[in-house]
C-alpha cells in the first residue's frame, strides 16, 4: 500500500514537473509574442499608411482603366458611325448619278450645283408658308443679287441657283433634295469627328495619367517590400527560447554538460542528417583521392625511371659524337655554331643576288634613261622638222591666194577676138591652175603628215619614230603682169569665161 502510494506521488511529482514545464514555455512564448506585438504596434502606422498608399494607386489604377476602356468603347462606335455615314454618303452619289442619268446635257451644271457649300440656317415658322420650305441657302462666296448670274465681272462671279430652262423641274428639284441630305450628312460627319478628335485627347491624357499612376504604383510596391524586409529583420533580432533534451544535447567537456552553452550550435535533424552524409561523402573522396595518389607515385616512379634511361642513352650518344668528331675533325666542333654559320651561308647567298639583281636592274634604268633622252633629243628634231613645214605651209597659203585673186582679176576681163598671145596666157593660166592644185594637195599631205605626229603619243615615238616622208615643195614660177595681159587681151569666148570660172571653183 505505501508503495502504491509511494508510486502514486512520483507520477504525480513527473506531472506536476511537466506541466510546470509547459506553463513555463507558454509563459517565454506569451513574452515572445508580446514583444512581437509591440514591434508591430511601432510599425502599424507605417504599414497603415502604405497600405492605404497602394490601395489609393490601385484605386486610381481601376478608375483610369475604366474610363479608358469606355473611351475606347465610344471611339469603335463613333468609328461606326463615320462608316455608317460615308456609306450614306456614297449612296447618295449614287441616287444622284441615278437621277441625272447620262448623257444629259446639264449635268456639269447640276453637278455644280449638287456639290455647291451652301450656309444654312432654320426659319421659323410664318403663316402662310409652305411646310416644304425649311432651309434657307446662302453662297459662301458670293453675294445673293439674283440679277448677278449673267453678269461677266471676273473679280466678284456669282452664281445664282435657277432651273435651266432644258432642265426637267423634278430632275432639278430631286437634286436639290438629295443636296440636302448630303449636307446633312456631312454637318453628322463633321460632328463626329469633333467628338472622335475630343475622344482622342480626352484618351490620350487619360494614357498619360495611366503612366504617371503606374510609376507611382511601382514606387508604392517597391516601399512596402523594402518596409517588410525591415519589419522581418527587427523580428528576426528577437530571442527565442527553443526547449531540448539531454538526448538532444552533443556539447560535452570531459564528458560533462558546460555550464555555459552560449556557444553552441542548433542543428535540425535534417540539417544534421545532411551533415552525417556529407561526411561519409568526405570519407569516401578522401579514400578515392588516396587511391590516385598511389597511382601517381607509381606513374612518378616509372617515369623517373625512363627519364634515366633516356639521359644515360644520350650521355652514350654525346660520347660517340665526340669521338667521331675527334676522327674526322680532330676538335670537338660546336654543332650549334656550325647550324648559324650554314644559316649566314645561305643567308649571304641571297644577298649577293639581290646586289647582283641590283646592278642588272641599275643597268636596264640606265638604258631606259637613255632611250628617254633620245627620243627627247628625236621629238625635238621633229618639233623643229613640222614648224618648218607649217612655215611653208603658211607661204604655200600665201602664193595661193595670190593666184586665185590673180585668177579672179583675169576673169573679169571680157574680149571678144582671141590672137595667139592669148591663147598663150589661156594656157598659162591653166598651167598656174593646174599648178595651185599641185600645191594644194602637197599643203593637205603636209597637214595630214603633222596631224599624225600630234596625235601619236609619245610612249609610241619612244618606242617607233615614224618615218617622215618629205614633200617636194616648189615654188610658182612668177606671174605675168596683169597690166600687159590687159593691154594685150582682146577679149574671151563666154564659154571659155564659163571654163574658166569651174576650174576656179575647183581650186577655191
Amino acid at each position: 500500500m505505501i508503495a502504491l502510494l509511494a508510486k502514486e506521488r512520483l507520477m504525480l511529482a513527473a506531472g506536476t514537473f511537466i506541466l510546470m514545464s509547459d506553463l513555463k514555455f507558454a509563459d517565454i512564448k506569451i513574452q515572445l509574442l508580446f514583444r512581437e506585438w509591440v514591434l508591430l504596434k511601432e510599425f502599424e502606422q507605417t504599414d497603415n499608411a502604405l497600405a492605404d498608399k497602394l490601395n489609393a494607386k490601385k484605386a486610381e489604377k481601376h478608375e483610369i482603366d475604366t474610363k479608358l476602356a469606355e473611351y475606347r468603347e465610344k471611339l469603335n462606335l463613333k468609328k461606326a458611325e463615320i462608316e455608317a455615314v460615308i456609306q450614306k454618303e456614297r449612296e447618295i452619289h449614287e441616287e444622284y448619278k441615278k437621277i441625272i442619268g447620262e448623257n444629259n446635257k446639264n449635268e456639269e451644271f447640276l453637278t455644280k450645283v449638287f456639290k455647291r457649300k451652301i450656309k444654312r440656317a432654320k426659319k421659323k415658322a410664318k403663316e402662310g408658308n409652305e411646310d416644304d420650305e425649311d432651309m434657307e441657302e446662302e453662297d459662301e462666296d458670293s453675294e445673293s443679287d439674283a440679277s448677278s448670274y449673267n453678269s461677266e465681272d471676273t473679280q466678284d462671279i456669282e452664281f445664282e441657283e435657277v432651273c435651266p430652262p432644258e432642265c426637267d423641274q423634278h430632275i432639278w428639284s430631286k437634286v436639290l433634295e438629295i443636296r440636302e441630305r448630303r449636307l446633312d450628312q456631312e454637318e453628322i460627319l463633321s460632328e463626329v469627328q469633333k467628338s472622335v478628335e475630343m475622344l482622342k485627347k480626352e484618351n490620350d491624357s487619360l494614357l498619360k495619367k495611366e503612366k504617371i499612376i503606374d510609376v507611382g504604383l511601382k514606387n508604392a510596391e517597391t516601399e512596402i517590400q523594402e518596409f517588410q524586409t525591415q519589419k522581418q529583420r527587427k523580428l528576426n533580432e528577437l530571442d527565442v527560447v527553443v526547449p531540448l533534451r539531454f538526448s538532444q544535447i552533443q556539447y560535452l567537456e570531459n564528458e560533462n554538460f558546460p555550464k555555459d552553452m552560449s556557444s553552441c550550435l542548433v542543428f535540425y535533424n535534417e540539417g544534421l542528417i545532411q551533415l552525417k552524409r556529407r561526411i561519409r561523402e568526405l570519407h569516401q573522396e578522401k579514400a578515392d583521392i588516396k587511391k590516385q595518389h598511389r597511382e601517381l607515385r607509381k606513374h612518378h616512379v616509372s617515369f623517373n625511371k625512363s627519364r634515366k634511361e633516356k639521359q644515360q642513352k644520350v650521355a652514350e650518344l654525346s660520347e660517340r659524337a665526340k669521338d667521331v668528331q675527334m676522327l674526322k675533325f680532330g676538335q670537338i666542333v660546336d654543332l650549334e655554331k656550325l647550324e648559324r654559320l650554314s644559316v649566314n651561308k645561305t643567308a649571304d647567298e641571297l644577298k649577293e643576288k639581290l646586289q647582283k639583281e641590283d646592278l642588272k636592274r641599275l643597268k636596264e634604268v640606265a638604258e631606259v634613261e637613255h632611250k628617254i633622252r633620245d627620243e627627247k633629243e628625236r621629238l625635238i628634231s621633229v618639233i623643229r622638222e613640222n614648224t618648218v613645214k607649217l612655215e611653208s605651209l603658211v607661204d604655200l597659203q600665201k602664193q595661193k591666194a595670190d593666184l586665185e585673186k590673180a585668177l579672179n582679176v583675169s576673169q573679169t576681163v571680157v574680149t571678144t577676138d582671141l590672137s595667139g598671145q592669148q591663147k598663150k596666157d589661156i594656157e598659162e593660166r591653166e598651167r598656174l591652175i593646174r599648178l595651185v592644185q599641185t600645191q594644194a594637195q602637197q599643203i593637205e599631205a603636209v597637214k595630214e603628215e603633222i596631224e599624225s605626229l600630234i596625235r601619236k603619243p609619245i610612249s609610241r615615238q619612244y618606242a617607233k619614230q615614224p618615218v617622215h616622208t618629205h614633200v617636194p615643195i616648189t615654188r610658182p614660177e612668177a606671174l605675168p603682169d596683169i597690166n600687159e595681159m590687159n593691154e594685150e587681151s582682146v577679149g574671151f569666148p563666154e564659154t571659155e569665161n564659163t571654163d574658166n570660172q569651174t576650174n576656179n571653183g575647183m581650186v577655191v
